[in-house]
């Protein structure tokens, strides 16, 4: 049974309310995401508000519109970011993305999308929403990034290794392309668990790093965060 809480060096995240708890691969996405100089970042489907929060710890001079369609994941974000230290520069925003219709462009997006299409699912409602594509199809999430997507700006996502692959083609398609790809491993001798992937809209020969959970460079991502390092 997961905690109730997860406790970051400078702020909580309260996780009883929601079906996508915190876990090692959204940590490693909000902790290896290059923030660079972003004024103005979108977070799709914040629900605790971890990528949020994690995002403001680094970027200290932008504003963050996390958006979450979930009524009680929503109320738990806004939550944690009211209890953390960078509330005056994160808005939590319940709606669709959608149906988000801000009045400026973002220089960085981040999301971490429910990505299971052709999966059986539970019959729960929230932890089905909360892995499987049901309010969030791939298209839809494409036409809102390119969308609301400076024509400088970067788009990060995590997917498994599979799943990046039909994001990566559907969003070529759109004029979205590769910039930079982390491979995550849970073991070197496993084959890749999750992809942390940045898209553009200019075409640039992706660069690509590697990662495995618990070694040292893992350790060096992460001590920024966690309490234990």
């Amino acid at each position: 049974m997961p905690n109730s809480y997860f406790s970051f060096k400078q702020f909580t995240i309260q996780q009883d309310q929601t079906a996508m708890k915190v876990c090692t691969d959204a940590c490693i996405f909000g902790a290896y995401v290059q923030v660079g100089q972003a004024r103005h970042i979108l977070d799709i489907g914040t629900g605790t508000g971890l990528l949020a929060l994690m995002l403001a710890q680094r970027a200290e001079n932008a504003t963050i519109d996390a958006v979450e369609i979930d009524v009680s994941a929503h109320k738990q974000a806004l939550e944690n970011v009211q209890a953390s230290p960078f509330k005056d520069r994160i808005c939590v925003h319940h709606l669709a993305i959608q149906d988000f219709l801000p009045a400026k462009q973002y220089d960085l997006i981040i999301t971490n999308p429910p990505f299971y299409t052709h999966y059986l699912q539970s019959g729960k409602p929230l932890q089905d929403n909360a892995w499987h594509t049901n309010t969030l199809p791939t298209t839809a999430l494409l036409q809102a990034i390119t969308s609301l997507l400076l024509p400088t700006g970067k788009v990060w996502i995590l997917l498994p290794a599979y799943e990046m692959n039909l994001f990566t083609q559907e969003a070529q398609n759109l004029g979205l392309y590769p910039q930079e790809t982390l491979a995550i491993y849970t073991l070197p001798t496993k084959p890749i668990w999750r992809e942390i992937k940045a898209f553009g809209f200019t075409e640039n020969k992706a660069v690509l790093e590697t990662i495995c959970v618990g070694d040292n460079a893992f350790k060096d991502l992460m001590k920024t965060y966690y309490l234990n390092l």
